[in-house]
């Protein structure tokens, strides 16, 4: 069986989601179609792997994607030539914004289809242009005859796309899960000097940065333990973020260079680590995340992981079971519940085994991929998807 994966960039590093989704199909064949090159070990990986096809020619014609999303005719139609040579089985859409590009294609071809949905294409993008992202949204993919299936991470985002008129009956919660063995560790937790506190995302504001530095300079005050936050990764705020620690004044955090996803380097950031923070916020432009992988990787390698009550985070994490969660933009309760990690051992490597084996076991790509192939197979023979029928797969895919 062929899925064809259309995307707009193949693919930036901070997307290893859909990487994963693609490079672990069990009875699927993939091949994909992007609008944009991102050049990195993604591009790279993937373009030597499957079947790649950038339907931009002429130089024009890419300023006019860059610039306005826009596909001219003549690409459209080399975009429905290749598929229909390719005769994929169904299509796979990755982001809903990404979709409009394709929406007309999709609508014209007799193709069974799944559109995905991660974060921001359902939160923050329905109110740009005045409103209009939403209109977009409802004639491109909610009402778009050719989209058969709208996937979303967690039922919070599910209830989202509903409130956006998104149709309930279309939708299926289906959360893809995220590669677990690359980052297990067997820890010994040894007793240090030091608790070293890690964050590993890209600088945008939906991370929580700054509310993270606001809770830390205060852990700084109330903690007597020594301790050390390092921060990784890259983005369009990490100036932002430097001159935020500088005025801190505080010695005792690093910031570090983004490295490449599941290499040496980044299982090293994890094994040097005592706690993973990631405090995940809202901000002014409504933006939210969907299940992030960092999280799900952290608690893979053994590590107690710090949160927040936030977007489908509760759906994989339980509070003081198999992580902590505060809630957004709550310093104070981000500053004391670190303080209870930092100070008591054992209770951090309780949290930590704890959230590691549900990782293992119930968040791992490979039972996320049986799934998504199903939800596949549903839509191909025109049945409707119920997780009930998953052999074996009830209590592993269940949520919170």
């Amino acid at each position: 069986m062929n899925v064809l994966h259309l995307m707009r960039w193949l693919l930036p590093f901070t997307a290893s989601f859909i990487r994963n989704q693609i490079v672990h199909h069990q009875r699927y064949k993939p091949s994909l179609i992007y609008a944009q090159k991102k050049e990195g070990h993604f591009f790279n990986e993937l373009s030597a792997r499957f079947d790649t096809y950038h339907p931009i020619e002429s130089r024009l014609e890419q300023q006019l994607y860059n610039k306005f999303r826009f596909f001219t005719p003549a690409v459209k139609k080399r975009v429905k030539a290749y598929i229909q040579n390719t005769q994929p089985d169904i299509l796979h859409i990755h982001y809903g914004v990404d979709c409009l590009v394709y929406a007309d294609i999709i609508k014209e071809l007799n193709i069974p289809s799944c559109v995905s949905f991660y974060g921001y294409d359902c939160a923050s993008f329905p109110k740009r242009f005045w409103g209009y992202g939403n209109t977009w949204l409802k004639k491109g993919v909610f009402y778009n005859p050719g989209v058969t299936a709208v996937l979303a991470m967690s039922e919070d985002m599910k209830m989202d796309l509903i409130q956006l008129g998104c149709p309930e009956e279309k939708i299926i919660v289906h959360y893809y899960g995220t590669e677990t063995e690359p980052f297990f560790i067997e820890r010994n937790y040894q007793e240090k000097d030091v608790v070293d506190l890690v964050i590993i995302s890209s600088f945008t504001e939906r991370k929580g940065h700054f509310f993270l530095l606001d809770a830390f300079e205060k852990l700084n005050k109330i903690t007597k333990e020594k301790i050390h936050l390092h921060i990784v990764g890259d983005g369009y705020l990490k100036d932002a973020v430097i001159a935020r620690v500088e005025n801190t004044g505080l010695s005792n955090i690093t910031i570090y260079p983004p490295v490449k996803y599941s290499s040496e380097e980044h299982i090293n950031y994890l094994r040097m680590a005592d706690i993973f923070v990631h405090p995940s916020i809202i901000p002014e432009d409504g933006q939210k995340e969907g299940i992030p992988g960092a999280i799900v990787e952290a608690m893979a390698s053994g590590l107690p992981v710090m949160s927040t009550y936030h977007a489908g985070i509760p759906h994989i994490i339980e509070n003081e079971k198999t992580g902590m969660l505060v809630k957004e933009y709550d310093v104070d309760g981000l500053a004391n519940a670190l303080k209870k990690l930092v100070e008591n051992r054992e209770f951090r490597i309780e949290i930590a085994k704890a959230g590691q084996k549900h990782a293992m076991n119930y968040l791992d790509i490979k039972e996320g991929e049986k799934e998504l192939e199903e939800i596949y197979e549903t839509l191909i023979h025109g049945r409707k998807f119920d997780k009930k029928t998953l052999i074996n797969m009830q209590d592993s895919l269940q949520y919170h």
